[in-house]
């Protein structure tokens, strides 16, 4: 009974350290849905931990800010992650928390055949998307977050296409 009472002990004053930590918390802009979470975070957890919100450029600020020791935390997008955890070693040291709320990639394109190439519509090819691999050798458009999430699909599943923002 009394080595539960010393470690419940020991465990209440790691706790109270733990507790009174102060986070610096890397986000995304002001007008975002990570700038807004960090935002809510702060308003229910403030009392306990001091959350500083950062504000930065997104997914790719927060884990180059981690990696630099400029933000104890970050909220990032997890193909993001994924992407970085392919490239930078660095990403050995840095780990999930836990999850905020899934996040959703839409992938909009043309829901009918159409021409491309030929002079004038003669000699045009007939192109229609049927899957992802259709995007093979076409101009993809992606913005914020989503250009590192479309050069990700395109590193992961090797297809060749032109992505532009």
């Amino acid at each position: 009974m009394k080595a539960k009472r010393y470690l419940f002990a020991v465990l209440m004053a790691v706790f109270s350290v733990l507790v009174h930590a102060q986070v610096v918390l890397g986000t995304g802009g002001k007008d975002g849905t990570y700038f807004a979470l960090a935002n809510d975070m702060v308003r229910k957890c403030g009392k306990e931990v001091t959350i500083s919100v950062q504000e930065t450029a997104g997914s790719q600020a927060n884990i180059q800010g981690i990696i630099d020791n400029k933000f104890t935390a970050g909220i990032v997008q997890f193909d993001v992650m994924r992407y970085y955890e392919e490239k930078d070693s660095a990403m050995a040291r840095i780990k999930v928390l836990f999850p905020l709320h899934e996040e959703e990639i839409h992938l909009i394109g043309v829901n009918k055949t159409y021409k491309e190439g030929g002079f004038m519509g003669f000699g045009a090819k007939s192109v229609e998307l049927q899957s992802i691999k259709d995007l093979s050798g076409k101009t993809v458009v992606a913005w914020g977050g989503s250009h590192l999430s479309a050069e990700y699909f395109q590193y992961k599943l090797q297809i060749p296409f032109t992505l532009v923002d």
